[in-house]
């Protein structure tokens, strides 16, 4: 009966303590019922060579966080023994524990503090200032105690993660960068973090514990309900669909994107939105589409070889020419280039661009012989979704592109009448309409036009618009002949050379005075390009170290100047030029061997030149 009063002492000290408080009930009344000096809970510290009292009662005081020796105390029999008893002379067995000495201690009880996998972390124990006995019973109630202790260490551990663990859901609730919403399953709202408040623009207490419906826009609200009112156990995420939007306290729309999630507690279903405003993120994406756009239009330009790396020549004529491009460079004029085929009109653009201030900015390139009749306009300003049969999204056009650089149109000749009208509105107003559009874009580019036809002789056959060509020709540039200006074919010839045997692979050191010669008296109707192509040919077919023209091509087309009255007009010049090349290819136009990869432009537009010469294109 003894012992059952002990129990029932210590337990009814003890009840209704926790934490702190309980370690102090403990310690108080285990000393009472036991008739005990001491009483004490302690644990490891970290390294296991001292031990800390959580609570120790003797003299009616309590002594709590002091440290002490393991290794001097009679609780270092505790670990190896498991359960240590000491009937008498407890001092004699421990001479350096001074707190035995100082309460004049005898005997020594301890159990261990085990945890759920029997690792032992601490200890309680009894002390006393006269002997005591064994007693089987009295250890059964300091085990039970200790185990009692042992799992409020466990509750205080599991308290204190918990209570660390709200605190920092606490902060990255209110430090995410995203809006988190929590709403039940009446579409109550019972959080709402420092992100949704400045995402709503609105403070946390005017929506908690109020309906998230105003909130959201009609169809982000019904994709809601739909996903709440899903049975589906498998659903328990929705992504936000794309071009869903929310609305701020003062009722405006913005666009976001995120997840709803669905959580069970205590049987009711409860709903976190995470979502973000993706206003820049729209307005990026569209400036990405933007350039995707500009890039596509300017891959052929990044992978395209030109002519020339630079404009090469002595000639006065060409020096003519290069001046007048340092003059008008600066400016914002628009400048009309006028010159044969082949006479290099894209380089003088590209020089005029990059010598501008506009030089950071894209140069696109149109080729408007290359175009077909029914798309030009699309292509020059572009469409909007559903404005004709295949239009099956918004597309903006090369003037678009072209904002803030400058856009080249070359064989300007071509462009239709219709196309023609909106061009001089855009070189007017500086501004145009997509087509299919009502929405009125203003921009800022540069116009550099080109031809290799006589756009005065247009006018009044009614293909080419006088206001048009008055608009264009601001400022006009003519470029010679390739025959108007021999004393630069040796420059070029060499550069050619140079740049055909290094990319074909052959070695080249010199090119014969007499081939020079021949090389000055033809008189080039395909200029600067139809030298290129024989300079290439050439090396292919050379077997030593010097140019050898192509013999073929020397008794069909070098000779001696034609005189005064063999001249042709440079349109018949350009048919015979283009029937010799497609003699050559035998009726081949397109591929790696036709006659447009000769002639260094596109098949269509050698297609469309042939249909104006009224050469046959039935060869394919």
């Amino acid at each position: 009966m003894k012992e059952l009063d002990a129990l029932l002492s210590i337990l009814a000290g003890t009840s209704g303590a926790t934490g702190h408080l309980f370690f102090r009930a403990l310690v108080q009344h285990s000393c009472l019922a036991l008739n005990v000096r001491c009483a004490f809970v302690s644990v490891f510290t970290t390294d296991h060579t001292r031990m800390k009292l959580l609570s120790l009662w003797d003299s009616e005081q309590f002594m709590e966080d002091i440290e002490y020796d393991l290794a001097t105390s009679p609780c270092s029999k505790v670990v190896t023994k498991n359960v240590y008893h000491c009937a008498d002379s407890i001092q004699k067995q421990f001479p350096k524990d001074t707190h035995l000495k100082d309460i004049g201690a005898m005997s020594y009880r301890g159990v261990p503090l085990l945890s759920p996998n029997d690792k032992h972390f601490g200890h309680l124990a009894i002390i006393d200032t006269k002997p005591m006995k064994d007693a089987p019973a009295l250890v059964n109630i300091m085990q039970i105690f200790a185990m009692r202790a042992a799992a409020e260490l466990a509750r205080i551990e599991t308290e204190k993660r918990v209570i660390v663990s709200e605190r920092r859901l606490d902060a990255i609730l209110s430090d995410a960068m995203d809006a988190i919403v929590n709403i039940n399953d009446k579409g109550v709202i019972t959080l709402f973090n420092k992100a949704a408040e400045h995402m709503f623009k609105c403070g946390s207490d005017k929506w908690i514990n109020q309906a998230i419906e105003p909130l959201l826009s009609e169809a982000f609200y019904l994709q809601m309900q739909t996903f709440i009112k899903s049975e589906s156990t498998d659903s328990h995420c929705m992504h936000i669909p794309n071009n869903i939007t929310a609305c701020r306290d003062d009722g405006t729309e913005f666009p976001v994107e995120g997840t709803i999630s669905k959580t069970m507690i205590e049987d009711k279903n409860y709903y976190t939105l995470i979502f973000r405003d993706i206003t820049e993120t729209v307005a990026a994406r569209n400036q990405i589409r933007h350039l995707k756009d500009q890039r596509a239009h300017l891959s052929d330009e990044i992978k395209s070889q030109h002519n020339f790396q630079e404009i090469i020549g002595e000639s006065k004529a060409i020096h003519d020419v290069l001046d007048k491009v340092k003059l008008v460079a600066k400016a914002e004029a628009s400048v009309l280039i006028l010159g044969e085929t082949g006479t290099g009109k894209e380089l003088i653009a590209r020089a005029i661009h990059f010598n501008s201030d506009r030089s950071d900015q894209p140069l696109i390139k149109v080729n408007c012989a290359a175009l077909p009749e029914n798309l030009i306009e699309s292509e020059l300003f572009g469409h909007e979704k559903g404005s004709f049969t295949g239009a099956t999204a918004s597309r903006i056009g090369r003037f678009e592109l072209a904002d803030g650089g400058t856009i080249f149109l070359d064989e300007i000749g071509e462009l239709p009448l219709s196309a023609q009208a909106k061009l001089l509105r855009v070189l007017q107003e500086q501004e145009l309409e997509r087509i299919g559009g009502t929405k009125t874009i203003r921009v800022n580019t540069r116009v550099i036009a080109a031809t290799n036809r006589n756009l005065e002789l247009l006018i009044p056959e009614g293909k080419f618009r006088d206001d048009l060509f008055y608009r264009l020709c601001v400022f006009p540039i003519h470029l010679p002949a390739l025959r108007e200006r021999r004393e630069d074919i040796a420059l070029i010839s060499n550069f050619f050379v140079s740049h055909y045997a290094r990319k074909i692979g052959r070695e080249i050191k010199s090119i014969p005075e007499t081939t020079i010669n021949l090389l000055s008296e033809y008189h080039w109707p395909g200029n600067i390009r139809e030298l290129e192509n024989v300079i290439e040919r050439s090396i292919i077919l050379s077997q030593g170290n010097d140019l050898q023209i192509d013999q073929t091509f020397t008794s069909k087309e070098i000779g001696t100047r034609p005189s005064t009255s063999t001249l042709i007009s440079l349109e018949d010049a350009e048919k015979e030029h283009i029937n010799k090349i497609i003699s050559h290819t035998h009726g081949v136009i397109g591929g790696a061997k036709g006659a447009a990869e000769l002639l260094k432009i596109h098949p269509s537009t050698l297609r469309s030149r042939m249909k104006k010469l009224g050469i046959s294109t039935s060869f394919e």
